[in-house]
């Protein structure tokens, strides 16, 4: 191959480089505005999930029961030491019921509402510490 064959050949591998690029560049467009869409269609139906519940909690709030006297949504607390995002929490004067709305739940989220959310209900609201929780 001669110097001249070689230099064609780099020059359209050069070409099809930049062709190449361009269509990463608009692809990886694309997938990012696809990603906020989907983003927010998940967001608009966790939105959707809680309306839902919060409505049919305020008309009967009752769960597992028990019967409450108000209900709180989007309830959201920040401290010095701690933070918490509660989708909707039902009160009593003896039990509080903390309600994680999902639009499609998983196992992890139920433990987390277990094992995390309460405690921190808890220390974020000392006056509930002794309530029951369900």
């Amino acid at each position: 191959m001669t110097d001249n064959e070689l230099k064609e050949i780099f020059a359209k591998l050069a070409v099809a480089q930049a062709k190449t690029e361009a269509q990463m560049a608009k692809t990886d467009a694309t997938l990012e505005r696809m990603g906020i869409h989907l983003g927010g269609i998940t967001d608009n139906n966790g939105s959707n999930s809680q309306d839902y519940f919060y409505n049919s909690l305020l008309d009967n709030p009752v769960l597992g029961g028990i019967k409450y006297d108000s209900i709180s949504k989007n309830l959201e607390i920040r401290s010095k030491r701690s933070q918490g995002e509660f989708d909707l929490v039902m009160f009593n004067g003896e039990s509080i019921a903390l309600i994680e709305c999902k639009y499609k739940a998983h196992k992890s989220d139920v433990e987390k509402l277990i094992n995390k959310k309460v405690d921190s209900f808890k220390k974020l609201f000392p006056v509930y510490a002794n309530y029951k929780f369900s």
